[in-house]
């Protein structure tokens, strides 16, 4: 069970600024109210197709009903900071853990890893990416690039909406205008392909 303790204020995936400079959109086109708003919606659109959060957030980690023998693998990654590991009700030093960003080890006396034994484990961790425009955070990663380039491609289709022209696939104006679009198929889930294909790697897996 995955709890959110600390949200993240704010989730954009990018900013007015690289939109603007991309998309070529002017104030004329919106205004930095409307981008915004469009940023807010192909970060969502994201976020609900990768099954994930990209911003960084506090979050607390519980398993419980069963042996845990095996690493903890988290569901929120990449992990750069652990606030608290308890096991079976007990704190956990922090000498006896070790985070590698995706999974959390339990450390011998040694520095050996070995398998956590309980019947609760209970892990508060800082985990995410730092977002375009926002401020270095000691340990964290940079949002990577081909996940913005997403964002700002599902901003310009969500723009397009209206006009089409974002997503002409062809035209032809030969005596006779005809101009053609791309839309979702059978096997597109998302308006823009480009942004799918970027965000697949990016996309989480359910194992418990």
């Amino acid at each position: 069970m995955l709890t959110v303790v600390t949200p993240a204020a704010l989730r954009r995936l990018t900013t007015v600024e690289h939109v603007r400079n991309d998309l070529g959109l002017t104030e004329g086109d919106a205004d930095d109210t409307k981008v915004e708003r469009l940023i807010d919606q192909a970060t969502a659109v994201a976020e609900r197709f990768c099954r994930r959060a990209f911003a960084i957030e506090t979050v607390r980690e519980t398993i419980r009903g069963c042996a845990i023998d095996h690493v903890m693998r988290l569901e929120r990654a990449p992990a750069f900071a652990v606030r608290s590991v308890a096991l079976n009700g007990g704190t956990v030093d922090a000498l006896e853990y070790e985070l590698d960003g995706v999974s959390l080890y339990r450390l011998s006396a040694s520095g050996s890893r070995f398998a956590w034994r309980g019947s609760m484990l209970v892990v508060e961790y800082d985990a995410g990416f730092v977002l375009p425009g926002d401020e270095p955070v000691a340990g964290a990663q940079d949002l990577p690039a081909d996940v913005e380039l997403a964002a700002i491609r599902l901003v310009g289709a969500i723009f397009s909406a209206s006009s089409r022209d974002q997503l002409i696939k062809s035209e032809d104006v030969d005596g006779v205008s005809s101009v053609s679009y791309w839309v979702p198929g059978t096997k597109s889930s998302l308006a823009s392909p480009e942004a799918e294909a970027l965000l697949k790697p990016y996309r989480t897996v359910r194992i418990r």
